[in-house]
């Protein structure tokens, strides 16, 4: 939706995957004498996101801004050397400022 003026709000949303990667050495009592202590594995779960934010055009060719953005996914599973991880979801809030110049 156009809006006029130099303030523009923004939002938006998505669904998706991430992709993690459990990679550790030498966890205290995790191994026994003579088994590998690495363990290493990639895991794929649901993702989503959700962005909020807007610009100030400074001049015509540039914008400042700011914006909050939430990403979150679904439980995450490692097994390696016949050992399950297991872990909750993560969350994760950020937020950004952005500088844009269009030529």
């Amino acid at each position: 939706m156009p809006i006029k003026g130099p303030f523009k709000p923004y939002f938006g949303f998505g669904l998706g995957a991430a992709i993690s990667r459990f990679d550790s050495a030498n966890i205290p009592l995790s191994y026994y004498p003579g088994s590998d202590p690495h363990y290493r594995d990639t895991d794929t779960t649901f993702a989503y996101q959700a962005l909020v934010g807007f610009k100030y055009s400074v001049i015509k060719h540039l914008e400042l801004g700011i914006a909050y953005k939430f990403t979150g996914t679904t439980d995450h599973g490692w097994t390696d050397n016949e050992i399950d991880f297991q872990t909750q979801g993560t969350l994760t809030h950020s937020v950004l400022a952005t500088l844009t110049y269009r030529f």
